[in-house]
């Protein structure tokens, strides 16, 4: 946040002519009351800055400490030059806030490579989606007049979500393409479809013998293979006959 802005005093008027006449007086007298209002004002006012001014130095110091902490101590001496919190801040930016061509290829590559399981609600791997979007679009080469945002278009990111569908869902790319308009084709309209799909499919029992076959497997692992512990406690029951 920026520093509170101090606030200004008001100009006391000059000491009245000797030889002003009457209204020039009652001009200067005029003046010199409005003067004294504005002053006791500005009192208020300064007080007021004052105090804000505490306020704002303990939390740019906070502030300031917290940016020093997260950095390499080479960092740290070249940050902590600035006294104020905010300007640390746009100095990191400018030197290290710059897009490299591995940071813009990791995040378009994690987009392209998300996949989709059909027997999974597909919130999580939308939100991993829609977040490599979201850094994509926050991308920016160049500065002023020069300045150029990296941007997936909408509908190439509904495009792409489609691409990487399971086969299970793939009817629902020739819904969504012959359905809507190319102006309404965003990645949100995607989104929308897969998790009514998922939720129909949830509504009919599509998604319990998924589940029960993971219960089934899970007790076959617990009781291990019953024909060989029944094998086992024969072997055991003879062993003990013969020794008897």
């Amino acid at each position: 946040m920026s520093a509170p802005i101090a606030p200004i005093a008001p100009l006391k008027p000059s000491p009245p002519d000797p030889n002003a006449t009457t209204a020039d007086r009652q001009q200067h007298a005029d003046d010199e009351k409005a003067y004294k209002e504005d002053d006791a004002l500005f009192v208020t006012k300064n007080a007021t800055y004052l105090q804000n001014v505490l306020i704002w130095n303990k939390a740019n110091d906070m502030a300031l400490g917290s940016i020093l902490l997260c950095l390499t101590p080479s960092i740290q001496q070249q940050a902590s030059i600035s006294m104020q919190a905010e300007q640390a801040w746009d100095a990191l930016e400018n030197q290290y806030g710059t897009p490299t061509i591995p940071m813009v290829y990791k995040d378009f590559k994690e987009a392209i490579s998300i996949r989709f399981n059909p027997n999974q609600h597909p919130a999580a791997e939308l939100n991993r989606m829609a977040a490599a979007f979201q850094r994509l679009s926050n991308i920016t080469i160049g500065s002023g007049h020069h300045l150029t945002w990296i941007s997936i278009p909408p509908q190439l990111q509904a495009m792409i979500t489609l691409t990487v569908l399971p086969s299970k869902w793939e009817h629902l790319v020739q819904i969504i393409i012959n359905s809507t308009e190319m102006d309404q084709l965003t990645f949100r309209t995607v989104q929308e479809a897969l998790v009514v799909q998922w939720d129909t499919e949830s509504n009919c029992g599509g998604h319990k013998n998924t589940q029960n076959a993971n219960k089934i497997s899970a007790i076959k692992c617990k009781r291990g293979n019953l024909c060989f512990n029944q094998q086992q406690g024969s072997l055991q029951q003879r062993t003990d006959d013969s020794g008897s």
